[in-house]
């Protein structure tokens, strides 16, 4: 369980967490109540972002063996690489990354790790909704399935 493997304290309300004397190191957050100061970045920092996603479509994804695939019917875009071994071509690896401003990019130490591990074919998805790829989102909010993405 969580709670003996971390010792941490889950609190149901504010007079628990005010006097409860649990182990000091740990400081309880309730993040969907406290109040969040939202800073604006510069448009530079997405300049920066900007290109570095283009430096790693351009450059770094084609040197590391991926192949761009691009679905324009329902705007998806993902890279491939094939198994190096051929008793790994069944075996594919699915990769959706997260909320991330550079999209892959802040993935790559990992893809590379992942990489060097297994031998078998990756298919990278690009989600442009979470990562600062303004303009290749659609006119209008479109979420795919998982079986229309597969």
């Amino acid at each position: 369980c969580v709670r003996e493997e971390t010792g941490l304290v889950f609190f149901s309300n504010k007079f628990m967490m005010e006097n409860h004397d649990s182990n000091s190191q740990y400081q309880p957050r309730r993040l969907s109540l406290e109040k969040v100061n939202a800073m604006h970045r510069p448009w530079m920092i997405y300049a920066i972002i900007r290109i570095g996603q283009w430096m790693a479509r351009t450059f770094l994804l084609p040197a590391l063996g991926f192949e761009k695939v691009t679905a324009e019917s329902v705007n998806l875009v993902a890279w491939h690489r094939p198994a190096i071994r051929e008793e790994q071509r069944d075996n594919v690896c699915l990769f959706f990354h997260g909320i991330a401003p550079s999209g892959l990019l802040c993935y790559m130490p990992m893809i590379q790790a992942l990489l060097g591990k297994r031998q078998q074919s990756l298919v990278m998805f690009e989600n442009p909704s979470v990562s600062c790829q303004f303009h290749a989102l659609p006119h209008k909010f479109q979420v795919l399935s998982e079986p229309d993405t597969v």
